[in-house]
């Protein structure tokens, strides 16, 4: 057995190799350092999914899209023969809209969207059979009632503009990527009948013989939506405190002194930053960090607590958090400057605090500083129940 090689920073056990290394900053977000200080459980779970709701469902992603060369994930299209909107994503070259894999369930009948073209690519019958198969193995592990189930369910508060909304079902997977292990969503709106879905989706076939397939050109405009869950996010935040300071502090970072931040991030337990206070800031203020173009900044201050500030993509966007923690000898500023697609990142360290004057807010215009890329854009707060311990 490999000798152990250290603690995970997260859950404490022992490290006994660790296949890829856990991403100080989101690697959606452009960047490429990573510390191996972070178990494959830790990382290819909570924390993967705490990743996915920063950078795919929050503003953030509005701003990654207009900088990295990516597929924006958050975007509806709209079907006007059938006045649907449906799940798709926003391809650049040409700027147009692609249909996600999906069935909307859509009074008593089932209407199977994907893109034609990719479709094409690979074959009608290899897409469909891929495609029913790994959503049938994502059914069974609800019925199983696995601790990680391959098929979640999300509801969304509000309606798209445009286009009726049943629920669906879909996969973040382009048609040739519908591999063993995928996951799938089901998008609604309002209540649902989860066994009911469940039952049809079983069910489910399509005739090769006699498809009645919905083709649907890209739309020029599209609506994009971001539709986070705002406790995620500050726990997605500190989890880039606690990254940052693991990688700047090395072999002096202690887990025990952040204990509480810790088990917020991984089982969010204990009241956690205020909403108030944390979450995405006034673009004035994000301003003030000075961020180089192409590069994200990060702030990091000890005054009793540790407070992050942020800057992406060169001051598109800001966010900020405070977490608890223990101080770092006489050391109580922390900068990090991180250019896109570099490993070499600038670390500054300073024994003098600076002023700091968080302000946060939930109104696109007010936080993007690029008003070219809040066009057709919706910012949405999810408010989930979080059940207390006994």
């Amino acid at each position: 057995m490999p000798e152990l090689v250290g603690q995970c920073i997260y859950c404490g056990q022992g490290l006994r190799g660790v296949s890829k290394g856990e991403h100080v900053v989101p690697k959606a977000l452009g960047t490429t350092v990573a510390i191996r200080k972070v178990c494959n459980d830790c990382n290819s779970n909570e924390l993967s999914r705490l990743d996915n709701e920063l950078v795919s469902a929050s503003p953030l992603h509005i701003a990654a899209r207009e900088v990295l060369d990516i597929n924006g994930n958050n975007i509806w299209d709209y079907n006007a023969q059938l006045d649907l909107a449906v799940e798709g994503r926003l391809v650049k070259n040409p700027r147009a809209v692609v249909q996600w894999p999906q069935i909307i369930l859509d009074d008593g009948q089932s209407v199977f969207c994907y893109d034609i073209e990719e479709v094409s690519q690979v074959g009608l019958k290899v897409f469909y059979e891929a495609f029913h198969k790994q959503l049938l193995a994502a059914v069974e592990s609800v019925r199983r009632n696995e601790r990680r189930p391959k098929l979640r369910w999300r509801s969304i508060p509000n309606l798209p503009r445009r286009g009726r909304f049943p629920p669906r079902v879909f996969t973040r997977h382009k048609c040739d990527d519908l591999r063993d292990g995928i996951s799938f969503e089901c998008r609604y709106h309002g209540s649902i009948n989860q066994q009911d879905i469940l039952s049809r989706l079983e069910k489910w076939q399509v005739d090769l013989n006699n498809t009645d397939e919905m083709v649907m050109e890209g739309v020029i405009d599209p609506e994009e939506a971001t539709s986070y869950q705002p406790r995620w996010i500050l726990r997605a935040l500190v989890k880039i405190g606690i990254n940052l300071l693991a990688y700047v502090m090395g072999d002096d970072f202690r887990q025990a002194a952040f204990s509480d931040a810790i088990q917020f991030v991984l089982n969010d337990t204990g009241e956690g930053p205020s909403l108030s206070e944390c979450g995405f800031m006034h673009k004035e203020i994000t301003e003030t960090l000075a961020c180089p173009q192409g590069a994200h900044k990060f702030r990091l201050q000890y005054d009793n607590n540790w407070a992050l500030d942020c800057s992406f993509f060169g001051g598109i966007v800001g966010a900020t958090v405070s977490f608890p923690g223990c101080g770092w000898g006489d050391i109580c500023h922390i900068e990090v400057v991180a250019p896109l697609g570099s490993s070499v990142w600038e670390v500054r360290k300073s024994q003098v605090l600076i002023p700091r004057r968080p302000q946060v807010t939930e109104r696109l215009e007010d936080m993007l500083k690029t008003t070219t890329i809040i066009k057709n854009s919706q910012v949405r707060r999810r408010v989930t129940m979080r059940r207390k311990a006994n």
